[in-house]
């Protein structure tokens, strides 16, 4: 029985990935995906999930950990495990001006002089 390999991964969180493993043969195979959670310290089976492909949506720091499928061939019974694929899980990089516009920036600006201007009034207004 031939497969690939799967490969570890380095997402962020609310990110969306997936696992394959391919399969000489692959009508005659049967597929079990499992999860090793590192939060959780065990080995979880993950019910429902028989196909080639393991799809991860919307990724938490509870997804991080070891990923393997057992393929198992239909008619023979003979059984393989793919080599483990780890998933780490990271914070997303925050780029405070990914969403800030021109206008943004200016009214920050301008705020930001508004009150230094403000602030200068008051000491204007202030007998030593």
């Amino acid at each position: 029985m031939q497969q690939s390999h799967l490969e570890s991964q380095t997402i962020s969180i609310g990110d969306s990935t997936y696992f394959e493993v391919t399969v000489d043969e692959s009508k005659s195979m049967k597929y079990q995906w499992f999860f090793y959670s590192y939060k959780l310290n065990k080995q979880i089976l993950l019910v429902g999930e028989t196909s080639p492909l393991l799809l991860l949506d919307d990724v938490t720091e509870d997804d991080e950990g070891d990923y393997f499928v057992l393929i198992t061939n239909k008619y023979t019974g003979a059984s393989v495990i793919s080599p483990i694929a780890t998933l780490l899980v990271v914070q997303p990089k925050l780029n405070l001006l990914d969403n800030a516009t021109n206008s943004n920036i200016s009214d920050l600006l301008n705020n930001d002089m508004t009150i230094d201007l403000n602030i200068l009034e008051l000491l204007d207004n202030i007998d030593l």
